[in-house]
């Protein structure tokens, strides 16, 4: 009688065995037919990536939301933005309401470019020129109260 139960058991394991790797073997077909079916459009991203310019940014964290900062520059970085530094602004009592990129160098027609991409990548609208002579950056990007808005 026991021998008889180990085989119903061995033929059980054998089914879910079976239904297992057919299971798999279907998820696998689908996985390749949706690639197959529905090609990804690398051709457009690679063309992104070749007219993405080389922006150096630095990141403030201006409205005393912790570690803000350091989570928007890794949004930027995947969107091939150089980060240089990110940091809470020097004077903590100072809040800004208002997200801004502030440009630090002068500009010509290519951070012109960069800085239309900049806005293109964030959706921040609003500019402020503070050019200085020994920046770190190009640019730089102080997060204010709104700053859900674009991150």
């Amino acid at each position: 009688m026991s021998e008889k139960n180990l085989s119903k058991g061995k033929k059980e394991k054998s089914r879910k065995s079976v239904a297992a790797i057919s299971i798999c073997f279907a998820i696998a077909l689908i996985i390749v037919l949706i690639y197959i079916l529905f090609p990804g459009n690398s051709e457009i991203e690679v063309n992104e990536v070749e007219n993405t310019p080389n922006i150096k940014i630095l990141v403030r964290n201006g409205c005393g939301v912790s570690g803000l900062a350091q989570s928007v520059s890794q949004s930027l970085l995947c969107n091939n933005i150089t980060v240089v530094d990110w940091e809470n602004i020097s004077n903590q009592s100072c809040v800004y309401e208002e997200t801004m990129l502030v440009i630090r160098q002068e500009l010509d027609k290519e951070q012109e470019y960069k800085l239309h991409y900049l806005q293109e990548k964030t959706g921040i609208k609003k500019v402020t020129k503070a050019v200085k002579a020994n920046a770190k950056a190009e640019f730089e990007l102080i997060l204010g109260k709104d700053y859900v808005l674009y991150f």
